[in-house]
């Protein structure tokens, strides 16, 4: 079965974390990958993803994926992730950054343990960890990503306890049905007022 390893690069594990991961994970399991999240040093992380079902690793990606066909995915590279390179791959690494905006370029503290495998990125837009599970999972079933359709900051509506307001999120997702496709969970979370409380 063909990897996805999300370096976690985050100092904790928030509640929109784990929810990105979560969703990234029934994304990747159902598409027939096996999504481990690496990098976690601190048990008490390990603990509270292990309590939520995900597969975890202490050692990071690079001290155990040596997978001569490995990617890393980086929205930072010059060259597309390709149908036919998603197909022939055995290990894809994705960054577990909660993005900023404007972009930080993180991502860098992670490539550069990879210089033996190739780096392609899934468009030009700033991707969630969910979000370019799911576009990668696209590319990897032969979908090209200019097939794709794409959603740029999208605003949505949600009812918090504090009245309904709108939230742009400030990066990239693909759709579904015509609508940015943002798990149920991210959903209720926003609509909790998570906006606020882990701003």
């Amino acid at each position: 079965m063909r990897l996805v390893l999300v370096e976690h690069m985050e100092e904790a594990v928030t509640r929109w974390v784990l929810e990105e991961y979560k969703e990234a994970e029934r994304v990747a399991r159902e598409a027939g990958f096996r999504l481990i999240v690496a990098g976690l040093e601190n048990p008490l992380h390990r603990a509270q993803l292990q309590a939520h079902g995900l597969e975890v690793w202490e050692a990071h990606s690079w001290e155990v994926c040596d997978y001569p066909k490995a990617i890393v995915l980086d929205m930072w590279t010059s060259r597309d992730l390709q149908p036919w390179e998603a197909e022939v791959a055995e290990c894809f690494i994705v960054g577990g950054i909660m993005g900023d905006h404007p972009p930080r370029r993180r991502g860098l503290m992670l490539t550069r343990h990879f210089d033996w495998a190739a780096t392609r990125r899934l468009g030009p837009g700033q991707l969630s960890v969910d979000g370019a599970v799911k576009v990668l999972v696209q590319v990897a079933g032969g979908r090209r990503l200019e097939e794709l359709e794409m959603a740029e900051s999208p605003t949505i509506e949600v009812e918090t306890p504090l009245g309904r307001i709108e939230v742009t999120l400030p990066f990239t997702y693909p759709t579904r049905g015509g609508r940015p496709w943002i798990s149920g969970g991210l959903a209720r979370l926003l609509a909790s007022g998570v906006v606020w409380d882990e701003d």
